[in-house]
């Protein structure tokens, strides 16, 4: 399958998610990008159709373009994969156990500060001032 495809085409690919008017409607808001050939038709790249429409199918198959030996490592697990599985875990399992001990001496933090406010003694009321003899006559004009 050519790596670049006509707006036609690729509406024929992308049957069932977007038509030819939708296409040249993303085309021209520049939602999906796409170059000219020499003739002056809109092409569009497969990479391009996948990133804004998502994986292409073709029939049954998924649009791949990936070696063959890529696809069937993914078929095939690798045995190195559960050992790395395994780490992750006893790792996840790690970083849990060191999180519920950081939240518990957390609120015994808070615990201790709390009690500590309670012992501080109450701040001092300010002072009141005192008014001399001549604002009094002053107020009451």
């Amino acid at each position: 399958m050519p790596s670049v495809l006509t707006l036609t085409e690729a509406a024929a690919l992308l049957k069932g998610k977007a038509s030819l008017a939708t296409l040249h409607r993303h085309s021209k808001e520049g939602i999906l990008s796409y170059s000219k050939n020499p003739k002056g038709t809109k092409i569009v790249h497969l990479s391009e159709l996948e990133r804004v429409y998502g994986p292409l199918k073709n029939g049954d198959s998924s649009v791949s373009h990936e070696n063959p030996s890529q696809e069937k490592m993914k078929e095939n697990e690798n045995p190195d994969n559960t050992a790395v599985v395994d780490v992750l875990r006893e790792q996840v399992a790690l970083l849990t156990s060191q999180l519920e001990t950081a939240n518990h001496e957390k609120a015994q933090v808070l615990k201790i500060l709390e009690n500590q406010t309670l012992m501080l003694p109450k701040p001092a009321e300010p002072e009141k001032k005192k008014r001399s003899w001549f604002g009094y006559f002053r107020l009451r004009r």
